[in-house]
């Protein structure tokens, strides 16, 4: 894999561990090079050190958290190289973006980005051919039709790249590999309860990271709205913004995906993540998904100055009860906020969990 990092960055923040390790890198990059940095993406992409390039070769050293990931580039380079800081000497090559030599930790970190990056790149080239024959096609059923070879090459490609995001994790949940493919593996359609548990457990290495507390906050909510999955949607009677009354019955169980999204404008995940949801809306709208989302806010000033302020351009309600103990509190969020929904055409409630859950769930139910 050379020109895609396959983890989501923005998951991978080691923040809570205080030490640091050195580390210490040598390699060659392409001719004319002139600089290679080294970043940290988990501190706004802070260039942690500048290294000059002689004759094609260089040399940096640096301190940085313990088991933070990095990322290495030469100047000008559009991609970078991510490796594992657990103070083993590294030796490069950034002009094929390959380590060469490292810890036995690092090799296989890259053995299995490597593998799922290039099936990613694959998956979103083939979506983007698949979603250009979807515009030109006359209907759903003419598409799916004419274009079947296409669909199940990119079902393969799907099943080849979670394959190798379990093996990942499941192969390594005695150091920092399984912790950095964790938000892949959690969105995978097949892994039991019990298995997410124990990845996540805090007898892991990466046990009492920060993220890893979320993920096991996750399995809570999880398993207290499990009694819902399967089921008929529970009605919950809304406002619109000009106190119009409504329910969720209004738009769930009328022939198309809903995904409900619960919310509060004080709450900081709520709004950091809310350009996930208007991403999530272009991204599957050409599969029939509607996106409706509640608030929980007691103060309904609050809650319009912040849909304007976040440029929320899809349905958007009030549950007229307010707080974290409102009706649509109760029944779908066990007290948290931002949770998310999935309803299916006929109603029946297919995922209920933490924003990002159930974002990160709908390509394996709704189709890449």
């Amino acid at each position: 894999m050379r020109t895609l990092f396959a983890l989501s960055l923005s998951l991978l923040s080691l923040s809570s561990l205080a030490q640091t390790t050195h580390f210490s890198i040598t390699g060659t990059t392409p001719p004319d090079r002139h600089r290679v940095y080294v970043m940290d993406p988990n501190h706004n992409w802070e260039n942690i050190v500048t290294a000059p390039v002689e004759n094609g070769k260089f040399s940096a050293e640096g301190d940085a958290e313990t088991n933070a990931i990095l990322l290495t580039r030469w100047d000008g380079a559009r991609q970078a190289l991510p490796f594992i800081n657990d103070g083993t000497p590294l030796v490069i090559d950034l002009e094929n973006y390959k380590v060469v030599e490292g810890s036995k930790q690092n090799m296989v970190f890259h053995h299995y980005n490597d593998l799922s990056g290039e099936l990613e790149l694959n998956i979103r080239r083939l979506s983007a051919r698949l979603s250009s024959l979807r515009e030109k096609s006359e209907s759903r059923e003419t598409f799916m039709s004419d274009n079947k070879a296409l669909i199940d090459s990119l079902n393969m490609l799907v099943a080849e790249k979670n394959k190798v995001v379990k093996e990942a994790v499941e192969n390594n949940l005695d150091n920092h590999i399984a912790y950095l493919f964790l938000p892949d593996y959690f969105y995978l359609p097949d892994v039991a309860p019990d298995m997410l548990r124990k990845a996540v457990s805090e007898e892991r290495p990466y046990g009492n990271l920060a993220r890893t507390k979320d993920f096991r906050k996750i399995l809570d909510l999880s398993e207290k709205t499990a009694p819902l999955i399967g089921k008929k949607f529970v009605d919950v009677a809304c406002l619109k913004s000009d106190n119009t009354k409504t329910s969720l019955s209004d738009f769930c169980g009328k022939g198309s995906y809903v995904l409900i999204d619960i919310w509060a404008s004080w709450n900081g995940p709520s709004r950091r993540t809310m350009p996930d949801i208007a991403m999530t809306l272009d991204r599957f709208k050409d599969k029939g998904l509607t996106i409706v989302s509640v608030s929980v806010d007691t103060d309904k000033d609050a809650w319009l100055k912040a849909v304007d302020e976040l440029k929320m351009s899809w349905v958007n309600l009030i549950d007229p009860t307010g707080s974290l103990q409102s009706d649509i509190a109760s029944i779908y969020t066990a007290g948290s906020v931002p949770v998310s929904v999935l309803v299916s055409p006929d109603g029946t409630v297919l995922k209920v969990g933490m924003r990002p859950t159930v974002i990160g769930a709908l390509p394996h139910i709704l189709g890449y």
